[in-house]
């Protein structure tokens, strides 16, 4: 047995804090660390499994989705979101596009600094497959106002409320609501 899977010793509460604080920074490098801990995961999952995958990014954030994932004969447009422990958010913003994808869903997670992992996984989506449910009409608005302190609206963006998800319990959970029980590649 060795420590590879080890990052640091477990930190105190003035580390965690630290560690919090930093979150609120450097939105574009943190969402890619986020993104390649949940692929990684659900890559590992797979290889389990004996099941052979795609993986492929968007580069362009316009059409909803931040990765596509194939397994078997599934393919999920996905979009993911990611709030850290103790955070309020009691809603996401769903851009309308992913409508239109094969099998669009969101994956909502919950980032624990103090374990350096996830705490809480959220599904919004259908079956394999099966398209996205519908998101309502609910409109987004921009976070930040215009110089008349009004936030103008995101008529391609629609609020998707917490209790519309599903918690799922793991990340073998969250393989089979994405690919169901995928038969293994010989």
């Amino acid at each position: 047995m060795t420590d590879l899977n080890i990052i640091s010793e477990p930190a105190g509460p003035a580390a965690v804090d630290w560690r919090t604080r930093q979150l609120t920074h450097q939105s574009s490098a943190r969402e890619n660390v986020f993104e390649h801990i949940l692929l990684g995961q659900i890559g590992a999952e797979l290889l389990d499994r004996g099941v052979d995958y795609d993986e492929l990014h968007s580069s362009v954030d316009k059409d909803g989705f931040d990765v596509l994932l194939e397994a078997g004969n599934i393919q999920r447009h996905i979009q993911l979101k990611v709030m850290v422990k103790g955070g309020k958010r009691s809603d996401v913003t769903i851009h309308r596009r992913l409508t239109n994808r094969p099998s669009g869903c969101v994956v909502w997670l919950t980032y624990d600094p103090a374990l350096r992992s996830f705490c809480d996984i959220r599904w919004f989506g259908g079956q394999p497959g099966e398209p996205l449910p519908e998101l309502g009409d609910r409109v987004a608005r921009h976070s930040r106002a215009n110089a008349q302190g009004q936030k103008a609206e995101r008529p391609d963006h629609r609020i998707i409320v917490a209790r519309r998800f599903e918690r799922i319990r793991d990340i073998a959970g969250l393989v089979d609501r994405l690919f169901g029980r995928v038969a293994v590649d010989a």
